[in-house]
């Protein structure tokens, strides 16, 4: 069965589609909902050297997404459908 996350998640990329930077976008370069100033303070806490938001793995996707947002809402407690 998959887990709550993942099917969340899932439902999430399917509207944030692949990379933009827009320049009247103010999140600036954007890949898969993550911007690059969030995949930048990301790749520093792991030790990592930064670079273009366009290189995110699925691993690093999916990390930034369980710690910035699923567990800032504590989404493991939700129900079923509502996270």
């Amino acid at each position: 069965m998959v887990d709550e996350f993942q099917r969340s998640l899932q439902k999430v990329l399917v509207h944030e589609g692949g990379f933009s930077n827009h320049p009247k976008d103010p999140g600036c370069a954007t890949m898969k909902g993550v911007t690059q100033r969030v995949y930048d303070e990301y790749r520093r806490s792991v030790g990592a050297q930064t670079w273009s938001v366009k290189n995110i793995s699925s691993i690093e996707l999916q990390a930034i997404y369980r710690q910035k947002y699923w567990n800032e809402i504590k989404g493991d407690r939700l129900a079923a459908g509502v996270s």
